[in-house]
């Protein structure tokens, strides 16, 4: 009875220690008293159909876009900047295709970090991504305890650590070149709340004008966002925000002739090269969305407002 009583006590603890600290532990917290973490739905879908459906976006446009020239020798990279990264990596992430796990990184920083540091100059020196690099493992999540087809799986990409540390290290440069002030996703003291109470204020503000004033708004859900970047547009993107000319072309042949196949359960699909769309799960993909759609923009007396892929247009009135 008495290790019944302790081990009670024991998850009472852990469960009020997470709502003491940040707020994802909180929702964990809340998850568990809410007996939420439920085991989520098998996928009972072919792994190949699941595999062509997220390449579904693939074009037969092999033409290469007009790369800007870069520099052989930049060396942007420090051995300190590398060993920073692999001490700070989360061990608890999954390891990508070549089966090297972040812990093992991270315990061989030391060691790593020099050899790293060469590999990762010489890559954006000569803007070639390694193939391993380009490859993932493709994860599909349920959307929902009833899923039966394709559209019902999200598709999360396990990548090699190794890639997204040199991801890690090139996200800076690409970041500080956003300057969305309608994007509320991917920043930091940024969240939902930030943007629904900008929207509830720019309403009751038009609203406060005159009683009959009325505000229209268009709710919008882009469909399998990051699948459907061009690569060919990014690039042209990238150029006109002046991002250093070898991340641009080091950019475009990470998203290029990546191979990526999906698991589930014990089953594997065979592998599929995709150029288009930017990876889930990757450390960019979600800085590169966010440029892609930055010039996604209106004129007053409209407003724009985006959370990742959700966006609200709201239209403001007067009375009839």
């Amino acid at each position: 009875m008495y290790e019944i009583r302790y081990a009670k006590r024991s998850f009472a603890h852990n469960v009020d220690a997470k709502f003491q600290s940040d707020t994802k532990s909180a929702w964990s917290g809340l998850k568990t008293l809410l007996k939420l973490n439920k085991k989520r739905a098998e996928c009972s879908v072919d792994v190949d159909v699941l595999n062509t459906f997220y390449a579904r976006f693939e074009t037969d446009d092999t033409s290469i876009p007009d790369l800007p020239v870069f520099d052989h020798n930049l060396n942007m990279f420090s051995v300190d900047m590398v060993y920073n990264t692999l001490c700070h990596l989360d061990v608890s992430k999954s390891s990508g295709p070549d089966r090297l796990s972040a812990r093992l990184l991270k315990t061989l920083a030391d060691c790593l970090a020099q050899p790293l540091c060469t590999l990762f100059n010489n890559s954006l020196n000569s803007v070639t991504v390694p193939k391993i690099w380009k490859t993932a493992d493709i994860i599909p999540l349920a959307k929902s305890k009833h899923a039966t087809e394709a559209r019902d799986f999200r598709p999360i990409a396990l990548t090699p650590v190794i890639a997204k540390c040199l991801e890690k290290l090139i996200a800076p440069h690409i970041a500080s070149s956003i300057t969305d002030s309608t994007q509320f996703a991917y920043k930091r003291s940024r969240s939902t709340d930030d943007a629904l109470s900008l929207m509830l204020d720019n309403i009751t503000k038009h609203i406060d004008k005159s009683a009959k004033n009325y505000v229209r708004a268009l709710f919008i859900d882009f469909s399998s966002a990051f699948n459907t970047i061009d690569t060919t547009r990014l690039v042209e993107k990238m150029a006109a925000k002046n991002i250093n000319n070898n991340i641009i072309n080091w950019t475009h042949s990470f998203l290029t002739s990546r191979q990526q196949r999906v698991r589930a359960d014990d089953r594997t699909s065979s592998s599929i090269t995709t150029s288009t769309g930017c990876p889930q799960g990757c450390v960019l993909s979600p800085i590169l969305y966010s440029l892609y759609v930055e010039d996604m923009t209106l004129p007053d007396p409209f407003t724009i407002i985006k959370y990742a892929d959700d966006t609200v247009i709201l239209q403001y009135l007067p009375p009839h």
